[in-house]
């Protein structure tokens, strides 16, 4: 895309039900052109950028950090 909104951002925004011109709206530097782009970059990848997006989420990190947190403490013991 060229402008720095990540492909993650317009998909989970469209998820949550933006339409696209919610999208434009809130991203004014994009084109309807280049969001269409995003979505279907997301469809024709979906499964690889759903494993990105789980990556990216609070829940697949709170527990390795809970883990590294109390090893740490741990070692300081």
């Amino acid at each position: 895309m060229g402008t720095r909104i990540m492909v993650r951002t317009i998909v989970e925004q469209y998820q949550l039900g933006s339409s696209i011109e919610d999208i434009l709206w809130d991203y004014p530097q994009l084109t309807s052109a280049q969001i269409h782009d995003a979505l279907s970059y997301y469809y024709d990848n979906r499964e690889e950028m759903d494993k990105i997006f789980e990556q990216a989420s609070y829940e697949y990190w709170q527990p390795i950090i809970e883990k590294m947190t109390n090893e740490r403490t741990q070692n300081l013991s």
